[in-house]
């Protein structure tokens, strides 16, 4: 495959991108506010997005007012529907997403202010000033110079409001320390696959746990929240002072055989490529070249943005990692983002609490054993995600139950996580030799399973539906770092199961089971019959993921 040349700055669609579409139970506030608190403007395509979140639940539109540098009303957008949430600290607010384009090349700097009517007074937010993002690298720099100990310029440029790390990958402390303390969102360009992250301006920066930064390379972007980075640890790891402690992040699209490789991978499982192959990769760097590998972010899911191939078909496209050592691929969750003129799909973010080698897929999957089948869509669309698997190569046994390790194992692949050697569960009945040890030990250690009191995970039973309500319950709570409680209100669960008749069966599994009914992730055996100590089938496995990776957003 050519590698593909792109320039392309994150978009939204019909503000749909990246949902989190999550019922929360909202705080009690003392005054109606409307925030905005992410902004990106393109000049050179004139397209602006911005994220709205709200402290009350709005019955009525959320507007976005765009206007020019001398507060002239331009347009104004308006959003019927929620995007999803924002959770800021342990409160969950409505988000709403706006995309919006203006005339190219005309407006170097623009104002936003939302509002929306309640039910006293029109909430309005600050109005926030927002310059080009465009970027143009400069000529070249020289040749990549050595770096160490800790080295940073203190005066290199900014292009339009992001700040351009230098062939070498080093980057202005003194620009960085400034943008860190003024935005919550610092754009850094690459000029080469490297920047260099002094630590000690990331570890002074104020309210650090809520710093991003955006680091862009050609239109493959990675989103770096500075939570997942605990540099005191690192330090100590390394046996380096904070002050000599360097951060490096490498956005390196795959070339030559590591290319090749990904590619006969792929075509071995009968999928396309349909974006480059990107190594993401994180290092901390100490005294005398001492290096640490930064893979694990604790469960917080980091975005990549990678352009995708404007003729590849939605339907059939999934985030993927590759396992060079290996040679597979494993599903990574993803979300698409369309051309607003074109209507063609332009990127995916691809969301995922580690590094590795990204890509985006085509890839179709049917079984000889599911032509007419009810969810066969569904298990199509999971098996062509890398979720679902066969009985055989042809087969899928759609009404076969399915037994507690079997559903861990798929829940394991569908929030994107590596599989850990068993240590984490220590069930008495999983052996290391077992084919599921891996995935039950990492579903235990992400709280998605738990076992019985005498020690044993029992993974050969089969599952109730209740038992796998549950479960994707635990997992959404994994997923968007929430809790049980937090996803519906203690009024809503009795509404949520007034219409079963069998709802007396439910003790403790009522509220889980209310979430995934209130959600529609879960759906009656009949009009009035839950059936919640049913055996589940994988048919209805494979239907409640699909269900369940929209409602988290982990999905297109």
């Amino acid at each position: 495959m050519k590698r593909m040349k792109f320039h392309w700055t994150a978009k939204l669609s019909g503000a749909t991108a990246l949902l989190l579409a999550v019922s929360m139970a909202l705080p009690l506030l003392a005054f109606a506010q409307s925030y905005i608190y992410k902004v990106s403007y393109n000049k050179s395509t004139g397209t602006v997005t911005a994220s709205v979140y709200t402290d009350e639940t709005v019955t009525g539109n959320v507007y976005l007012d765009i206007m020019d540098e001398h507060s002239s009303v331009i347009d104004s957008v308006y959003l019927g529907e929620r995007s999803g949430t924002y959770t800021v600290g342990d409160s969950v607010y409505d988000r709403y997403d706006f995309t919006y384009t203006v005339t190219a090349n005309v407006y170097d700097r623009l104002k936003l202010a939302s509002w929306y009517k309640d039910a006293e007074d029109t909430v309005t937010s600050d109005v926030y000033d927002v310059e080009s993002i465009a970027v143009t690298p400069p000529p070249g720099n020289g040749g990549s110079g050595g770096w160490g100990g800790g080295y940073v310029p203190t005066s290199p440029p900014t292009i339009d409001g992001a700040i351009l790390a230098q062939a070498d990958g080093t980057v202005a402390a003194d620009e960085l320390k400034e943008k860190l303390a003024e935005q919550d969102v610092v754009r850094i360009v690459l000029t080469s696959e490297i920047v260099l992250l002094p630590a000690s301006v990331l570890a002074e920066a104020p309210n650090m746990k809520k710093k991003t930064l955006m680091l862009e390379k050609d239109g493959i972007t990675l989103e770096l929240p500075l939570s997942v980075l605990n540099l005191e640890r690192l330090a100590e790891q390394l046996n380096t002072k904070l002050e000599a402690l360097v951060i490096k992040a490498e956005i390196a699209p795959l070339e030559g055989e590591a290319l090749e490789a990904v590619e006969q991978a792929a075509s071995r499982i009968g999928a396309e490529l349909r974006s480059d192959a990107v190594s993401f990769e994180l290092t901390a760097i100490g005294e005398e070249d001492r290096t640490a590998s930064i893979h694990d972010f604790g469960g917080v899911y980091v975005s990549r943005t990678l352009p995708v191939d404007a003729t590849a078909h939605p339907s059939l496209l999934t985030g993927a990692t590759f396992d060079s050592a290996n040679g597979t691929f494993s599903f990574a969750p993803m979300q698409l983002a369309y051309g607003e003129a074109s209507g063609d799909v332009e990127a995916a973010v691809l969301k995922r609490p580690s590094n590795s080698v990204y890509a985006v897929i085509e890839r179709s999957k049917s079984f000889a054993d599911i032509g007419d089948h009810w969810a066969q869509a569904d298990i199509e669309k999971m098996a062509g995600k890398l979720i679902v698997e066969g009985v055989t190569a042809q087969a899928f046994e759609p009404e076969r139950s399915i037994t507690r390790a079997e559903f861990a194992a798929l829940l394991v692949r569908a929030l994107g996580l590596p599989a850990k050697e068993q240590s984490a569960a220590d069930f008495t009945d999983v052996s290391s030799s077992d084919w599921f040890a891996d995935v039950v030990a990492t579903a235990a250690e992400a709280e998605l399973v738990n076992g019985y009191p005498d020690g044993a995970f029992r993974p050969n039973d089969t599952v109730t539906r209740a038992e796998m309500a549950a479960m994707l319950v635990r997992a959404t709570a994994f997923a968007t770092g929430t809790t049980p409680q937090m996803t519906i209100a203690p009024g809503q669960i009795e509404a949520a199961l007034s219409g079963f008749a069998d709802r007396h069966l439910l003790a403790w599994e009522k509220t889980y089971m209310a979430i995934v009914v209130k959600s529609g992730i879960v759906e009656g055996m009949a009009e009035t019959t839950l059936a919640p100590n049913g055996l589940a089938t994988r048919a209805q496995a494979a239907v409640m993921l699909k269900r369940w990776l929209t409602s988290v957003g982990f999905s297109s």
